[in-house]
C-alpha cells in the first residue's frame, strides 16, 4: 500500500502539469496528420525489387542439388543471378559487403539461406522458391514409396506455384498515415522522458523527494516508484494518439499487437530512465532540459526516422550512424514485423532499450548517492 499512495501522489503530480500531458496528447495526433496529408505521395503501392543475387556453397547431396538445380533453372527465368563460391566464409563475406546478395550453403540434407540484415523483401523471394521447389520434390517422393504407379501420370511442373516479378505490390503496402502513425507515436515515447526529468526536479522544489524518504523508503524504492508513475502517465496519454491513428488514419498496425506493445513499452522504459537519469545529473532543471528536448531527442528522432523515412538500405556510414538511436531499432522493427512477419530485429530492440534503461538507472543511483 505504501508503494501504491507513493507512486499515486508522483502520477497527480504529473497529471497537475497540463501543457505536458496536452502536448504528449496533441502533438503526436497533428504531426501524424499533417505529415501524411503532406507526404503521401512518397509512399507508392509497388515496390521495386533489387536485382536478386545468389551466391550459393554447394557441399550437398544429390537430394539437395536437385532442389537447387530447380531453384536456379525458375530463378534464371527471373533475371536471379547465381554465383558458386569456394566456402561459406567468403560468402558471408560477400553478404556483408553486399545487402543485395543471399548466400544459400546446400548441405547434404538441408538448404541453409543468409541474408545481410538491411535485405528483407529479396532473401523472401528465395526462401519462398526452395520451399515450394522442396515441398514439391517431399510429397514427389512420398508419392513414389506408397503408390509409384502413379508417378507418370504427376505434373512435375514447378514453376507453377510461384511467379516472381520485376515489381510487387505488397499486400498491404505502407502509406504516410501507417509510418507516420507509428513514428509519430514512437517519437513521443521519447519525449515522454520529460515527465520524469520534471518529477525529479519537482521533488526537490516542494521537498516532496525528501517526505517521501523519510517515510523509510529506500532511495532506490523512490527512484522505482518515479520510474513506475511516468511509465504509466506516458503510457495513458498515447492511447488518444493511438486510437486517432487507427480508427481516423486507418493507420494499420499489423496482426500481432503483443509484440509491438512490447516494443513499445520497452521504448517507453527507456525514455522514463533516460529522464529520471538526466533529472538527478542536472540540478538546474533549464540545462537539462535543454539538453534533453533541443539536442538528445530530436537526434535520437532524426536518426531513428520521425522526422523523413529512411529505410534500411542507406549506405554504410549512415546506416551505422543511424543504430546509435534505439528509436532507429524500435521503428525498423515494428515496420519489419508489421510488413514482412521479420522478427529478426526484435530481441536486438528489447535488449538495447532494456539494457540502456538499466544503464541509465544505475547512473541515477550513482549520481544520487554522490549529491548526498
Amino acid at each position: 500500500m505504501r508503494a501504491i499512495r507513493a507512486i499515486w501522489y508522483i502520477m497527480l503530480g504529473q497529471f497537475r502539469d497540463k501543457s505536458g500531458v496536452v502536448s504528449m496528447i496533441v502533438f503526436p495526433i497533428i504531426f501524424m496528420t499533417i505529415l501524411g496529408f503532406a507526404l503521401s505521395s512518397a509512399f507508392k503501392n509497388e515496390a521495386e525489387l533489387s536485382p536478386i543475387k545468389v551466391a550459393y556453397v554447394d557441399n550437398g547431396s544429390q537430394g539437395t542439388r536437385d532442389i537447387f538445380k530447380k531453384l536456379i533453372d525458375e530463378g534464371e527465368k527471373n533475371k536471379i543471378t547465381f554465383s558458386k563460391l569456394s566456402s561459406v566464409e567468403e560468402g558471408k563475406d560477400k553478404v556483408k559487403k553486399d545487402g543485395e546478395t543471399v548466400l544459400v550453403e546446400i548441405k547434404e540434407k538441408e538448404i541453409d539461406v543468409y541474408k545481410n540484415e538491411q535485405e528483407g523483401i529479396s532473401v523472401n523471394v528465395v526462401l519462398q522458391m526452395l520451399k515450394t521447389i522442396s515441398d514439391r520434390y517431399n510429397v514427389y517422393g512420398e508419392i513414389i514409396k506408397v503408390s509409384p504407379q502413379v508417378v507418370s501420370k504427376i505434373d512435375n511442373d514447378f514453376s507453377k506455384d510461384y511467379t516472381v516479378l520485376s515489381k510487387i505490390d505488397i499486400g498491404r503496402s505502407m502509406s504516410s498515415f501507417d509510418y507516420y502513425g507509428i513514428v509519430e507515436i514512437t517519437m513521443m515515447l521519447l519525449y515522454g522522458a520529460q515527465f520524469a526529468f520534471y518529477s525529479v526536479h519537482l521533488g526537490r522544489k516542494k521537498r516532496v523527494e525528501n517526505r517521501i524518504l523519510s517515510t523509510g523508503i529506500s532511495r532506490f524504492e523512490y527512484m522505482m516508484y518515479l520510474l513506475i508513475s511516468s511509465f504509466v502517465v506516458v503510457s495513458v496519454t498515447m492511447v488518444p494518439a493511438f486510437l486517432y491513428s487507427f480508427f481516423i488514419l486507418k493507420t494499420y498496425w499489423g496482426t500481432n499487437p503483443w509484440s509491438i506493445l512490447a516494443i513499445l513499452a520497452s521504448l517507453n522504459f527507456f525514455s522514463t530512465a533516460l529522464g529520471v537519469c538526466l533529472g538527478w545529473l542536472f540540478k538546474e532543471e533549464k540545462t537539462g532540459q535543454i539538453l534533453m528536448t533541443t539536442i538528445i531527442i530530436p537526434i535520437l528522432t532524426f536518426l531513428g526516422g520521425g522526422y523523413m523515412y529512411f529505410d534500411e538500405n542507406v549506405n554504410n556510414i549512415f546506416n551505422l550512424v543511424t543504430k546509435i538511436s534505439p528509436m532507429r531499432w524500435v521503428n525498423r522493427s515494428i515496420i519489419n514485423i508489421i510488413y514482412s512477419s521479420d522478427y529478426s530485429k526484435f530481441n536486438y530492440t528489447l535488449t538495447i532499450n532494456l539494457a540502456l534503461g538499466l544503464i541509465f538507472l544505475m547512473l541515477a543511483l550513482i549520481i544520487r548517492k554522490e549529491e548526498v
